[in-house]
C-alpha cells in the first residue's frame, strides 16, 4: 500500500550537505493508519524546512493481519528548493519491498523536467508509460505535501493545485480550505483540539495499469487533512488525515508522536 515518504544531493544545484543541514529546521512525527477498525500500517515522517530549501522523509510498514497478508515497507525521500511558494524538487527516491518484491524509484529533476534514473520493477510490463511532455513541471507526492504545509503556515489557508508524478503515475491534486474544526480526544491519537481542515481531491491522469479498469482508476478520490501546531514555535503538522484507498477502502491516519529533530526512521516490519 502506498501512502500518497537518505540520498546523495545534486551538488550542481545546491550547497554542500553540511551547509544545507545547518539551515534546515527538522521536525519528526509518527502516525498509525486505521482502516475497517484495524491498525493496518505505521508511518514515520521527517519534515525539514528552510527559507530556500526543504527535505522530507517518510517510512511506513504494514502491520497486524494486513501486514501478514500484504507485507510491505517503503522509505521515500525528497530534497528540493522553493521557487516562491512552489516546490522545485531536485531528487526523489523510494526504496522498499511489496509482497516480497523490491520496489525502487530514483528521479532527478532539471528545470522542472523529471529524469528517471532507476525504476524497479521496470514500468513497461505493468503500466502504460506517461509521455515526457506530461511529466514537465510535475512534482513528487512528498513535495506536494511540503507545499500544502508551507501554504498553511504562510497564509492560514490550503488552496493549492499541482500535478504529481512518482515515476509510474501522473495525478492531479487540489486542496481547499474548510476551516477550523475541533478534533475530539481519541486513544488512537496524541492530539485533540482545534485544527485547520483542508479537503483535497485527487485523480489519476496517466500511467494506468494495463489490465485494470481504467474508469475505476480515473475516479476522483477525496480526503481531508487536519493541521495544527503541535510543537510550540514550529509549523503546523498534519495531525489527522482521512483518505480513500483501493486496497482497504476509507482509512484514517492519526498522529501518535511528534517532536523537534531528525526522525529515526524504521522501514522494515
Amino acid at each position: 500500500m502506498h501512502c500518497r515518504i537518505i540520498v546523495v544531493l545534486m551538488l550542481s544545484f545546491i550547497p554542500s550537505l553540511g551547509a544545507r543541514a545547518q539551515s534546515i529546521t527538522w521536525l519528526h512525527a509518527g502516525y498509525e493508519i486505521y482502516a475497517r477498525g484495524l491498525n493496518v500500517a505505521e508511518l514515520e515522517a521527517g519534515f525539514g524546512f528552510a527559507p530556500r530549501n526543504y527535505e522530507m522523509q517518510l517510512a511506513y510498514h504494514t502491520t497486524g493481519l494486513v501486514g501478514f497478508l500484504f507485507r510491505g515497507h517503503q522509505l521515500t525521500t525528497v530534497q528540493g528548493m522553493w521557487e516562491g511558494n512552489r516546490p522545485e524538487p531536485l531528487r526523489f527516491s523510494g526504496d522498499g519491498v511489496w509482497r516480497g518484491e523490491p520496489r525502487r524509484t530514483l528521479i532527478d529533476y532539471d528545470r522542472g523536467q523529471p529524469f528517471i534514473r532507476s525504476l524497479v520493477p521496470p514500468n513497461d510490463a505493468e503500466r502504460e508509460p506517461v509521455p515526457p511532455q506530461l511529466q514537465t513541471n510535475t512534482v513528487d507526492t512528498l513535495s506536494a505535501l511540503a507545499m500544502l504545509m508551507r501554504k498553511v503556515q504562510a497564509t492560514g489557508h490550503c488552496e493549492a493545485a499541482v500535478d504529481t508524478f512518482d515515476g509510474r503515475r501522473l495525478a492531479q491534486i487540489s486542496a481547499r480550505t474548510v476551516g477550523e474544526e475541533m478534533l475530539e480526544p481519541t486513544s488512537r491519537s496524541m492530539f485533540s483540539g482545534r485544527a485547520l481542515r483542508c479537503d483535497f481531491d485527487g485523480r489519476q491522469l496517466a500511467g494506468f495499469l494495463r489490465d485494470a479498469d481504467r474508469s475505476e482508476l480515473q475516479r476522483m478520490q477525496h480526503g481531508s487533512a487536519w493541521l495544527a501546531q503541535v510543537i510550540p514555535g514550529a509549523p503546523r503538522l498534519p495531525v489527522q488525515i482521512s483518505f480513500e484507498t483501493r486496497w482497504f477502502g476509507p482509512a484514517t491516519m492519526y498522529l501518535t508522536k511528534a517532536g523537534p529533530g531528525l526522525p529515526a526512521l524504521a522501514v522494515g516490519n
